[in-house]
């Protein structure tokens, strides 16, 4: 199994070097493999140190792509790759030496169970080493209450069917892009993955969660940086729910319902005077709950008021950019 890794990047110069070396130390027993790195024209030094990366390793090659956008960057990764199978990845993003041997072994067991598998992934984590808001996103994240019982952001110890996984780590074969379809260039904001993984499963492909195949993920280091990703997350979903109906979910009309009851439960007491509104409210020290037990369990106490905050960033700004995105439309 040949396979090409495609990296995206835009402005990642503080990132690349290590995910590029993180590639180069892959243990891959199965094949040959090659590092596409696609740049949206990065205004940093992003080309400059992957060109002297591709100059001391043939194996690495930089493609320069003007489109710029997510989805634009990994259609040219996968127009531009030799080998038949794609695995991407980001270019904040640490990959383990058995990252591509974990991927091949889930994808080749699936396929000898007689499975039809259309693409197979895994679950990304945050380090201590990538600051406290980082850590504390990553937290937050692994559980049904950011998750909604997705893989996303999640680490499970069994094999699970999925309806997506994210494309920071995750495996495809790469015919089923002209089969099906790429990443839809006319979204710029996010959920193109998860669009790419409807369709697949519309055509009959099953998407499977590979237990051990964690990678390590520079999420976000401060707060306001983590607003602007959920909220365009947010945007992103809500145009997908606009142009494509048969991706609604009751997962995306929850975040519609929560911003609407808090919005209203306060207005609805005030005017009827009846208790039952406020218990919308019960969210707050729900969530405080379920901040000081997260954790506790990672032994991260000193996190608890910034697991509260990011938790509270997840469902409202998420909420918020879904509305908008609904009402933008195309």
């Amino acid at each position: 199994m040949d396979i090409s890794i495609v990296v995206v990047a835009y402005n990642e110069e503080r990132n690349i070097a290590e995910c590029l070396d993180s590639l180069l130390q892959q243990q891959y027993s199965k094949g040959r493999y090659e590092i596409v790195v696609v740049d949206g024209c990065s205004k940093d030094r992003t080309a400059e140190i992957v060109e002297s990366y591709a100059a001391a390793h043939e194996i690495i090659r930089l493609i320069q792509n003007p489109g710029r956008t997510i989805p634009s960057n990994r259609n040219v990764g996968i127009r531009n790759s030799q080998y038949l199978y794609i695995a991407f990845t980001d270019a904040d993003c640490i990959c383990p030496p058995d990252w591509l041997e974990k991927l091949t072994d889930g994808y080749v067991q699936c396929v000898n169970e007689g499975i039809n598998v259309g693409a197979v992934g895994g679950g990304n984590i945050s380090d201590n080493q990538f600051g406290s808001v980082s850590v504390a996103i990553g937290i937050a994240f692994d559980t049904p209450f950011s998750s909604l019982g997705t893989q996303q952001t999640r680490i499970w110890k069994t094999r699970k069917e999925v309806e997506s996984l994210a494309t920071l780590n995750v495996l495809y074969k790469k015919s089923i892009f002209d089969e099906v379809t790429y990443f839809d260039e006319r979204k710029r904001f996010s959920a193109t993955d998860w669009v790419l993984n409807y369709h697949i499963r519309k055509h009959g492909y099953k998407l499977y969660y590979i237990p051990g195949v964690t990678i390590l993920h520079k999420m976000r280091t401060t707060l306001s940086s983590f607003v602007k990703q959920m909220y365009r997350y947010g945007i992103g979903r809500g145009i997908v729910i606009r142009n494509d109906p048969g991706t609604i979910t009751w997962r995306y009309v929850l975040p519609l319902v929560f911003l609407l009851l808090m919005v209203l439960s306060v207005p609805l007491y005030a005017i009827s005077g009846s208790p039952i509104w406020l218990i919308p409210l019960l969210y707050f020290p729900f969530i405080l709950i379920v901040s000081a037990f997260l954790c506790m369990r990672n032994r991260s106490v000193r996190l608890f008021p910034l697991v509260f905050i990011i938790f509270l960033i997840i469902h409202f700004v998420y909420s918020w950019g879904e509305c908008v995105g609904l009402a933008r439309g195309k």
